[in-house]
């Protein structure tokens, strides 16, 4: 049997191989991936009692969707013969693809592909490592800058974020949209981080007209100390609860109104 992962989009693939010796027993192998963002895995196992539909030919399965037992139903449900007396998802626990194990063929798969393929998180920016940390610190120009036509030539913007920060989207296209971004454990602001889970929140709206906060254009006089979309809107902080690396206190409150 061969599953193969392409992220985000996720594309999985199956191959059965008959055994040499009988219908009711099935060889599964792991495959050479065809290209670099595919992961491969398989399994050596033996059929359950019951006689299989397509254990007697090779054949191959690709869909797109999450790895799970539903989808991977629905994909062999396309190769059943019309002959056949059981269901899809009874086809597979006859391959031995349980629900339990197809989990661990899933986790497996995108361990090996996280692995092997994630992005850096320290070439993120391009700025380097220090500026990462000031930047989770808030202290950068991506944490501050608003757009202005005060500070620049007559009728041209400054500090325009999606400008200064075209990296982003330029690394969401090229790498995140495939492949996925390592955390950055390396910050001493995610120490400890069991999770790996982080939330963003906004002390204020700094992009116009992107239904997430009541940012309007021109941003010199409808955008100062603009509110963030509520789910992510930011309250107050509790110093004692960071590091004092962070926030460079030791406790206090901060309150954003």
């Amino acid at each position: 049997m061969k599953f193969s992962t392409r992220t985000p989009e996720v594309i999985w693939s199956l191959l059965l191989l008959p055994s040499l010796a009988s219908a009711k027993y099935n060889s599964i192998r792991t495959l050479v991936p065809t290209t670099d963002d595919i992961v491969n895995f398989g399994v050596d196992g033996a059929l359950t009692d019951g006689v299989s539909c397509l254990g007697a030919e090779d054949f191959f399965a690709a869909f797109e969707g999450d790895c799970n037992f539903e989808d991977l139903s629905a994909a062999i449900a396309t190769k059943l013969p019309a002959s056949c007396d059981h269901t899809a998802a009874e086809e597979l626990e006859i391959l031995l693809v349980s629900e339990a194990k197809l989990r661990g063929l899933c986790e497996s798969a995108w361990d090996a592909h996280v692995a092997t393929h994630r992005y850096p998180f320290a070439s993120v920016s391009g700025f380097g490592t220090e500026w990462d940390k000031e930047y989770y610190d808030g202290n950068t120009n991506w944490n501050e800058e608003i757009e202005t036509l005060y500070d620049t030539i007559v009728d041209e913007r400054a500090n325009h974020l999606r400008t200064d920060a075209n990296r982003v989207l330029d690394l969401y296209k090229a790498e995140a949209e495939r492949d996925p971004i390592e955390f950055p454990s390396y910050i001493s602001n995610f120490d400890s981080c069991d999770l790996r889970t982080v939330m963003c929140c906004w002390s204020a709206d700094r992009q116009a007209n992107d239904n997430n906060g009541n940012c309007a254009t021109p941003y010199d006089t409808k955008c100062k100390d603009s509110d963030p979309g509520d789910n992510t809107d930011l309250c107050a902080v509790d110093m004692a609860r960071t590091t004092s690396s962070s926030s460079h206190v030791d406790d206090g409150f901060a309150i954003f109104e």
